[in-house]
Parts: structure tokens; C-alpha cells; sequence
């Protein structure tokens, strides 16, 4: 057992928005909260209204990318903080694939979708994986992926300079703002330009790490369009991801 530094907390806070502004939607950022209160050390708050029924009814390839680009908002968190505690951390994701046979139904079992505002990473990570996959080890296959893919995107060197950037923005007690943030990501980012206004080009940052990236997410770049103008400002502001208080 043991406490989290502020620098642990402000890389895991800076993980999460960064892997929002890696998927193009930093316009859905409201603010980085770095108080404590009485929860959570800190959080990210963004406009967010996924929806678990919803995401059901949707086609299965539409479902999956929705899916994907949540669990890894949701697992950024914890997978920057590694890259700066080491083996120091053991996250929640590192300890379900060290699980086994009943242990590992079990503990699966116990997370369920969180309604009352307050929503931890990894169990959220695992409801939401559960709208697609019902067997166990289809479950644990798509966690995994989907947490090698998150330590691939932020391990580039890129996305770590946009990771390190904003952390270093993020004191204890301080409120940053969305937009502030988006500005110093975005500034952060050595990769091509994401949104070159004479040209009215978007160049998203997923679609400039390779081709594969593309390959992972081909409906995204269109619904990020679509749903700039319906979301910001009109969801209520969520959380996407928080450092948890006291020992960890």
C-alpha cells in the first residue's frame, strides 16, 4: 500500500486528456480538477453521454470503435501513471490479468455501471466491454488488446510530449481549463498539424501515427465531425477519469 505523489497524479490525469485529444475530441474537455473532494484526488470532467443501451443497439463494428476509444480514455489514466511510478503501481487492469478460473468470474461479477455520478476507470472499462463480449475470455482478450494498444499510443514519443506537457501543468489544487488544455496539447504535439483552418483540413491524431491506427478506427474521423457541434455544450459534464485518494 501505498500514496500517490502529485506528479503520479498529474501524469494520470493528464493520461486520460490525452488520450481524449489523441481521438480528436478535446473540444469535449471541460476542465482538469486537481482538488480533492473527499473521493477522488483529482479528476477529469468532459461532456460525456454514453450511453450502455445505446451502445447495444448499435451495429457491432459502430459499437466496437465507440467502445474502444472509451475503454482507452478509461485505461490512459493508469497506464501513463505506470510509465512514471514503474513497478511501484499495480493498476486494477494489471491485477484482473493476473486472475484466474473463479477468482477471475468473480471479480469480473462484482464491477458493474456506476449511475450515481461517480464512476471508477477500470470498473467502467469492464462494463463497458461487457455490452460486447459475455464470455470471460473473449473479455479478457479485448481488455488486453485494447491495453496494449493504449501503452503503444502513449509510449510514442508524440502522444508522451503532449502527456508530459499537460502534466506538468497540473498542480495539486489547481483547476485547469478545457480549453487551456486543449491549447497546451495541441502545441505539445509534434505530429502533423489536426486542424489546419485555411485548408478546412482535419487531421485527427490517430490517422498520423500509421496506417494501422487508421485500419483501428475508419468511422471515427466522421462521427468526431458529426458530433462536435451536438455534444459541446449541450451533455452534462462527466467524468472520465479520476486518481483515487489515500492509498492505492
Amino acid at each position: 500500500m501505498r500514496r500517490q505523489s502529485g506528479k503520479e497524479m498529474a501524469f494520470h490525469e493528464a493520461g486520460h486528456a490525452a488520450m481524449v485529444w489523441f481521438f480528436a475530441e478535446s473540444w469535449n474537455v471541460v476542465e482538469i480538477d486537481m482538488k480533492p473532494d473527499g473521493n477522488t484526488a483529482a479528476r477529469v470532467w468532459i461532456h460525456d453521454d454514453l450511453n450502455l443501451e445505446y451502445l447495444a443497439s448499435l451495429p457491432r463494428n459502430k459499437a466496437t470503435e465507440i467502445a474502444t476509444r472509451v475503454i482507452m480514455r478509461k485505461l490512459a489514466g493508469d497506464r501513463a501513471q505506470k510509465r512514471v511510478a514503474g513497478n511501484y503501481f499495480l493498476s486494477q487492469f494489471e491485477l484482473l490479468l493476473q486472475l484466474k478460473g473463479e477468482y477471475l468470474k468473480k471479480y469480473l461479477k462484482s464491477w458493474n455501471w456506476n449511475h450515481d455520478g461517480h464512476k471508477e476507470d477500470f470498473p467502467l472499462a469492464v462494463s463497458i466491454a461487457k455490452v460486447l463480449y459475455h464470455e470471460d475470455r473473449q473479455l479478457i482478450g479485448f481488455l488486453r488488446r485494447l491495453g496494449r494498444w493504449t501503452d503503444e499510443c502513449l509510449s510514442h514519443p508524440w502522444m508522451w510530449t503532449v502527456v508530459t506537457a499537460l502534466a506538468s501543468k497540473l498542480k495539486p489544487g489547481i483547476v485547469l481549463d478545457g480549453q487551456l488544455a486543449w491549447e497546451i496539447m495541441e502545441s505539445a504535439w509534434k505530429g502533423p498539424k489536426v486542424w489546419n483552418a485555411p485548408l478546412l483540413h482535419f487531421n485527427p491524431p490517430y490517422f498520423t501515427l500509421g496506417s494501422k491506427w487508421k485500419r483501428r478506427f475508419q468511422t471515427l474521423k466522421r462521427a468526431a465531425a458529426r458530433c462536435v457541434d451536438h455534444v459541446r455544450g449541450v451533455a452534462p459534464a462527466k467524468t472520465i477519469g479520476s486518481t483515487s485518494i489515500g492509498p492505492v
